[in-house]
């Protein structure tokens, strides 16, 4: 498996009007970016940069490191072909036009995840698959 780096940024003009830039790298390659406006509920109690860098390194820490494809829920059986809504003990996993047999095949790959929360509540997953991360979907759940 390559190792991947991931950077997490803050940019804005102060701490109460930021994004976070989380950039993700395969040696010297980009390999996924993505810009949160932190105050859409991820952030939103962020008053100064000493809990903003406290708030990045916590964001960025691994939160479940060895969670893997083969640990997604099963696509339900009531869901259409390119979107699944399951709820399991962890709350709803949902897929958003992702299709059943590329979920099937990705799940069976037992690949390592990337999740990251974008809001408050919600996780977003990328799968490690082929030197390159593709959307496999998002937990949303209680904190």
């Amino acid at each position: 498996m390559p190792v991947y780096v991931a950077t997490a940024y803050a940019v804005g003009p102060d701490c109460t009007n930021v994004a976070v830039l989380l950039v993700v790298r395969l040696r010297d390659d980009v390999r996924h970016v993505d810009a949160i406006n932190a105050r859409d509920g991820l952030a939103s109690s962020i008053d100064n940069a000493a809990q903003l860098q406290d708030f990045l390194r916590d964001w960025l820490a691994p939160r479940a490191a060895s969670l893997t494809s083969a640990q997604l829920p099963p696509w339900s059986p009531d869901s259409e072909e390119t979107t699944q809504l399951t709820t399991d003990e962890n709350g709803n996993f949902f897929t958003p036009a992702v299709g059943r047999a590329w979920y099937a095949r990705v799940r069976a790959m037992d690949v390592p995840l990337l999740c990251y929360a974008r809001v408050q509540g919600n996780l977003t997953c990328y799968a490690f698959v082929n030197s390159g991360l593709e959307k496999i979907g998002a937990y949303e759940h209680e904190d």
